[in-house]
């Protein structure tokens, strides 16, 4: 039986890799008893407290070591007055990792795990804010585990799935102040994540006096009938109702900020006074010359078109129709003229006999 035992532990140890932690603060001060919890998803897995360490010949620690099977973990290192720390650590090897804990922040981390994901490991994931700006990336790791560093309290995030060219969004959410936080999602489940995104927009700047256009869409069909809570710039609030376009109107009657809000979503609109320069003498010159500048094409136009249409206006000489008078006229007129010239014809012939 104890054969059995120790060959047991060996075969577990000769299969284990060693992970050795180790936590400072920013001046390098060694934080002994930092608590360490190594998570498989949201179970606890196993948990060590640093403690002060120094190999021959080297500096002295703050380590915690664990003997980890091959896989994917999340470790979470905390102490009191500290922000949390947390690292996504595929352990395939013997490795080392050097923390450093600092007191105040001003983000969190966000980690977690997704299923049915088994489809999609190894795909990008992306963190996007209200304006559509991403926010950090990170990809889908064995288990489906993730994480996000570096985000914002009362931020609104959404995480997107990309799959080629399809698209999978989740709700917007956030988070109150700085830390970590553990989030689980299901690919699968519709009210978690949808195959199409909501569209929630309006202009960003229009002039007072102008309407407001605030369009509503789930992919590319219109969400009709819905409501849309606008906040004038006096605080306000006022409901307005989505037509069959998905469309709704507000009257912009007074400067300064408008905000809309649907469920998750909102979108402002900055009102702004139309500003009217003073006309100054200056001025008045130059609209002027740009005024007859701007007529002069138009004159020209005109000149031209009258000389145009006085080429196509010039008389057309019609050909004069002879009346039965005049064609007597020229009839005797043609016949004298033959004779005469019958006449010269018999002359000259008689002129020329006589001569021989």
């Amino acid at each position: 039986m104890k054969k059995l035992f120790f060959l047991l532990v060996f075969f577990t140890l000769a299969f284990c890799y060693q992970l050795n932690i180790s936590v400072f603060d920013p001046t390098g001060v060694k934080l002994v008893g930092t608590n360490i919890s190594v998570y498989k998803g949201k179970e606890l897995i196993n948990f060590s407290q640093t403690s002060l360490y120094q190999k021959l010949g080297e500096k002295s620690l703050a380590l915690a070591s664990f003997d980890l099977e091959k896989g994917t973990y999340f470790i979470v290192i905390e102490r009191g007055y500290y922000q949390p720390k947390v690292y996504l650590v595929e352990l395939n090897s013997d490795q080392y990792l050097e923390a450093i804990l600092i007191k105040e922040s001003q983000s969190y981390t966000l980690y977690g795990s997704l299923k049915n994901y088994s489809n999609f490991e190894g795909k990008t994931l992306r963190l996007i804010d209200k304006n559509g700006k991403e926010a950090a990336k990170t990809k889908i790791y064995d288990q489906g585990y993730f994480l996000f560093s570096t985000l914002y309290p009362q931020t609104q995030y959404r995480i997107v799935l990309e799959d080629n060219e399809k698209k999978k969004f989740s709700q917007y959410f956030s988070y109150p102040t700085a830390g970590a936080y553990y989030l689980e999602l299901d690919l699968q489940d519709e009210q978690q994540f949808q195959k199409k995104e909501i569209f929630f927009s309006s202009k960003k700047e229009v002039f007072v006096g102008e309407k407001i256009s605030i369009v509503l869409k789930f992919g590319e069909q219109p969400l009709t009938n819905k409501t849309i809570i606008a906040i004038l710039p006096t605080n306000q609030t006022i409901n307005l109702t989505t037509d069959t376009y998905g469309i709704a109107l507000l009257n912009a009657a007074q400067e300064g900020q408008y905000t809309f809000i649907y469920e998750n979503y909102t979108t402002t609109t900055l009102a702004k006074k139309v500003i009217q320069t003073p006309l100054t003498e200056e001025n008045k010159t130059t609209q002027q010359e740009q005024k007859e500048k701007s007529n002069q094409p138009e004159q020209n136009q005109t000149i031209f078109n009258k000389t145009t249409n006085q080429e196509f206006e010039k008389p057309i000489i019609q050909p004069k129709k002879t009346t039965a008078g005049e064609l007597e006229i020229l009839i005797l007129f043609g016949l004298t003229t033959f004779i005469s010239l019958v006449l010269l014809l018999l002359f000259y012939f008689l002129f020329s006999k006589n001569k021989k």
